[in-house]
């Protein structure tokens, strides 16, 4: 399906109801053309094949609507054409033992799955089709017709009744895959921008209390060496009031990338505060820790930064705190840290500090 939709240019939609609908308007393509040949070369009635001729030029309309942006359009004009093709279908050429029927099934499916829940119209709209489809059902079920325009040839029935049937159990598994799919990528998504800090793109304060908790049990239970280091920008403040806070932003960012390139793997970045930044740093020696903190100093003391046609220079100042059982809690640890940082601001800044 993912290959179908590429060939059309619809692999790079995002919203999930766009991409049900064009997951929906294909499968109805390829079933009309199917059904098409099947009357064509087997039950060859004029007015079934102009409809599904018709029908089949229309969804291909509603394709390239959908990338046009005309969404309430397409999906009105695909659950009422489909409907409308399908109830000519079922109650003038098609007797029941074909099963064409059930395709009225998938009129809710397909209602539900597109609806915005924020809308009442589209909320209106899917349960009106949804309640017709239903009824439609039903009828098809418990009306028995008299005469049909056509007398389907019993080959040709059986066909259809087989391909009615598979095609209704692939198109109902492919969008509640689908559906699942946009779900499970919708809340990932949701995941992320919640562990992350928006500016920087690095883990948030959030996840540092999470990873603080969790390796701050790990180090007392296996008795593992950590080290958190919480540094700060030196003069960050005047950043902001000289150049404005876009220039303290791209500040922050560049900031970021120097300081992710010489880490490593095994340690981890958070953005802390506003200028505020932590690193946990797992199964290294406070001496280790230092050595790191002192050449991040280093490194960014020597850094150039342009920053909007401007050449700033940068300092850190740097808290350390490790791991020991006079911590009662990750808490502990982090306020220890906090106190190593606000001690090398108190001595002069550009300076690391340890507990």
């Amino acid at each position: 399906m993912d290959k179908l939709l590429k060939a059309f240019g619809l692999e790079n939609t995002l919203h999930p109801s766009v991409r049900l609908m064009n997951i929906m308007l294909l499968l109805v393509i390829f079933t009309t053309f199917s059904f098409l040949v099947i009357y064509v070369l087997m039950a060859p009635f004029l007015p079934a094949i102009i409809v599904h001729v018709f029908y089949l030029l229309l969804n291909l309309h509603l394709i390239f609507a959908l990338r046009r942006g005309a969404i309430q359009y397409v999906k009105i004009i695909l659950l009422t054409s489909f409907l409308i093709q399908l109830s000519m279908a079922v109650f003038l050429w098609f007797p029941i033992t074909t099963n064409y029927n059930l395709y009225y099934l998938v009129v809710p499916l397909v209602a539900f799955s597109l609806v915005d829940y924020n809308s009442k119209i589209d909320l209106t709209i899917t349960h009106i089709f949804s309640f017709i489809s239903a009824i439609l059902f039903l009828v098809s079920k418990t009306v028995t017709m008299d005469f049909f325009l056509y007398q389907t040839p019993q080959k040709a029935e059986m066909l259809i009744s087989l391909m009615t049937i598979v095609s209704v159990i692939i198109s109902m598994k492919l969008l509640f895959q689908q559906y699942a799919k946009d779900q499970y990528k919708y809340q990932k998504e949701l995941e992320r921008l919640a562990n992350t800090d928006s500016l920087t793109n690095i883990h948030n304060r959030r996840v540092l209390y999470k990873d603080g908790v969790i390796e701050f049990d790990l180090a007392r239970k296996f008795n593992h060496d950590l080290t958190l280091l919480i540094m700060d920008i030196d003069n960050f403040k005047m950043v902001n009031d000289q150049y404005g806070h876009p220039a303290g932003d791209q500040l922050l960012i560049k900031l970021t990338d120097i300081i992710l390139r010489h880490i490593r793997k095994e340690d981890t970045f958070f953005r802390y505060g506003g200028e505020e930044f932590a690193i946990l740093i797992r199964k290294s020696s406070l001496e280790d820790s230092k050595v790191l903190a002192t050449k991040l100093l280093k490194v960014v003391e020597n850094e150039s930064f342009e920053i909007e046609g401007n050449t700033l220079k940068v300092t850190l100042s740097f808290g350390l705190a490790m791991y020991s059982d006079e911590y009662k809690d990750f808490d502990g640890m982090m306020s220890a840290a906090d106190n190593a940082l606000y001690t090398a601001k108190k001595q002069g800044k550009n300076r690391v500090e340890v507990v």
